[in-house]
């Protein structure tokens, strides 16, 4: 089958901090154009909106959508001239379940497309065969490594198998059955910083897209530097192509963007003081939830996605060889007892930092020959940590407003960021951005509600009164946001700057297997996770310093006034960032190797924020999604 890659134009979306050679451009993939599926009274399709809820997840629920455009060609789940379905056109794979004997209605956009089957079935309330014993890749996690690894593969005619623990709608792991034990302070990274479930995390997260930089690699140490180079090379091979997946058709410029908004004396004060402006991404509400990937992305060619809910992986067996493990299978197991086993060229752990952790340290525990190349896993678990340094007096809040407010492109939201241009060697890195506190405000509170609803697929939860109220406020956040494409600041808003600074590694910091069972009878990891002496020193001393630069320039910038830090554990906290438990590498310490293969198993891969050393200066789904189209990139080479 044909899997050619084709590329667009040069572009340098990472320069920042750089130096020399800070506009070396490197070219990216070029997904083909975009088409949802045809209006076919055969195909079940989803409802969506803000306000509809996601039907229930039958036995059996199909979707098929067009993929790539060449003429002639069947969809996925039809029969080909010769008599074979593309699920049967590898002797060695199992039949999907699910077939069509005549193509859908097409008509315009649709129609002599390519197409990718994707099926949902749930282990819980499915009657008979659930799907396919085997497949080229299973994938375990339905969050956003998973998914987007899932479809990247799919999109380029691979078959893959997606296994998910939780269900159709996302829940925490309290609800679901999956708790932790804590030996210090609560980790809220594991107790509420994560869901299981369809699109997982992504059901409540921020949707934020904004990359790791060459300043990454630069400052970091020795030990670290290639590994962050590795990173920040994979985010400007693929950053465009991820952007591309997830939907955005506007200028890759994280860089250059506040240039244009901001512009003028204010960025000039910013630089001479010391500061360089970054603008993230935030992705359009309907859209931060990825299982929309598995509805509308773009292909080259017809594979499959066939996702197995409630399908937790519980055991992994492994055959031993001369020169190096492989995996065999995995099997799944449902609350209820209920089990399926997949079997595929390729696996790879998609479900978050922790679990992925926590399987790899059952597999460790189940064969010992694997204990000294899995030592690392689970090590070295940091984070973010954040809290607010100083506030915008009341005089100056027309003015943080009118140049710091967040943006617009479309539905997509862009926010500025501070990055500290000379910073001590030995500080850790960090970034700042300014928080807008609308929470009280009526229209806000209806606006938020709304979006809410949209990402996790579910009615609004609105009485009347704060309906009325909302709607009366609506128009200046509609006016803004429509005739002046930026956010509406509501003028009595309290400004906070805030500061995110890197958690600095320990090993201390990490999670073991407990002896007590989980409701599907599989170990209970414990964390041991704490805010050291060192890191509140350096929260401290980066705040005076960041603080002391701002104050030095003599106009241009807002007036800040500092807060008391009172820093201690307890006011300062982790934002869901969880890093470095699976760390990538090639000491002893590492867990997967720069392609992100898991050492001494021939055939399984990592995909998830736990594969970074450390958090550096970016959130890291971004990142993350870049070393995962990387990935594609391979298997999809790998297994031609």
């Amino acid at each position: 089958m044909a899997r050619a890659r084709t590329r667009e134009g040069p572009r340098a979306i990472l320069g920042l901090g750089r130096g020399a050679g800070a506009n070396r451009s490197v070219a990216g993939v070029r997904s083909a154009s975009r088409a949802g599926p045809p209006d076919s009274g055969q195909s079940p399709r989803p409802r969506r909106g803000p306000d509809l809820a996601v039907p229930a997840i039958p036995s059996a629920h199909l979707w098929l959508h067009p993929r790539g455009t060449s003429a002639g060609r069947f969809p996925a789940g039809c029969r080909d001239p010769g008599g074979r379905s593309p699920a049967q056109r590898d002797g060695s794979r199992g039949d999907l379940g699910v077939e069509r004997t005549t193509p859908p209605r097409t008509a315009g956009k649709a129609a002599g497309k390519h197409w990718m089957m994707v099926r949902i079935v749930d282990l819980i309330t499915s009657d008979g065969a659930v799907g396919p014993t085997t497949a080229d890749v299973c994938v375990v996690g339905a969050g956003a490594a998973g998914i987007y690894t899932a479809v990247g593969l799919a999109s380029r005619g691979l078959d893959v198998v997606l296994l998910e623990a939780g269900g159709a709608a996302p829940r925490d792991p309290a609800a679901q059955g999956f708790r932790c034990g804590y030996t210090h302070e609560e980790y809220r990274g594991a107790s509420v910083g994560r869901f299981f479930g369809l699109g997982g995390t992504t059901a409540r997260w921020g949707g934020v897209l904004v990359p790791h930089l060459w300043r990454d690699a630069e400052v970091a140490s020795p030990s670290e530097r290639a590994i962050w180079e590795r990173i920040v090379l994979s985010v400007e091979r693929y950053g465009s192509a991820v952007l591309r997946r997830l939907g955005y058709r506007g200028p890759v410029d994280f860089v250059e963007y506040p240039d244009r908004a901001i512009g003028g004396p204010a960025l000039s004060t910013l630089r001479q003081s010391g500061f360089d402006v970054l603008a993230d991404l935030a992705l359009p509400p309907r859209h931060r939830r990825l299982d929309f990937l598995l509805r509308r992305e773009p292909a080259v060619d017809s594979g499959s996605v066939h996702v197995m809910l409630h399908a937790c992986a519980s055991v992994c067996d492994l055959r031993a060889e001369a020169a190096d493990n492989r995996l065999e299978r995995v099997v799944a197991r449902a609350p209820g007892g209920r089990e399926t086993e997949i079997r595929a060229d390729a696996f790879v752990l998609a479900a978050g930092a922790l679990e992925s952790a926590r399987i790899l340290l059952e597999i460790a525990e189940t064969y010992p020959s694997l204990s000294g190349s899995l030592a690392g896993v689970g090590r070295f678990l940091s984070d973010h940590l954040s809290l607010p340094i100083a506030e915008v007096p009341e005089q100056g809040r027309a003015e943080a407003v009118g140049l710091f407010r967040p943006r617009f492109w479309k539905s997509w939201m862009r926010r500025f960021r501070f990055l500290e241009r000379d910073r001590p060697d030995a500080a850790p890195r960090a970034f700042l951005h300014f928080v807008f506190d609308t929470v009280c405000h009526p229209a806000f509170a209806l606006a938020k509600e709304l979006v809410a609803a949209a990402q996790e697929r579910r009615r609004p939860c609105l009485s009347d009164v704060s309906m009325l109220r909302g709607i009366s406020g609506l128009w200046g956040v509609a006016r803004e946001r429509y005739l002046h494409s930026a956010l509406y600041v509501p003028a009595d808003a309290r400004i906070v700057l805030q500061l995110d600074i890197e958690q600095r590694p320990r090993a201390e910091n990490r999670i073991v297997l407990s002896e007590e069972r989980d409701v599907l009878g599989r170990r209970v990891p414990t964390i041991s996770w704490s805010i050291a002496e060192e890191d509140l020193r350096a929260i401290e001393e980066t705040a005076e310093r960041v603080l002391a630069k701002w104050t030095s320039a003599r106009a241009g910038l807002p007036a800040l006034r500092p807060l008391p830090l009172r820093v201690d554990a307890t006011k300062v906290h982790d934002v869901y960032h969880t890093v470095g438990v699976c760390r990538m590498g090639t000491d002893a310490d590492s867990v997967v190797d720069e392609g992100l293969r898991v050492r001494d198993v021939e055939n399984l891969w990592v995909v998830s924020t736990a594969v970074f050393p450390s958090a550096g200066t970016a959130n890291p789904t971004f990142s993350m999604l870049c070393l995962a189209e990387d990935l594609v990139q391979r298997l999809i080479e790998l297994l031609a």
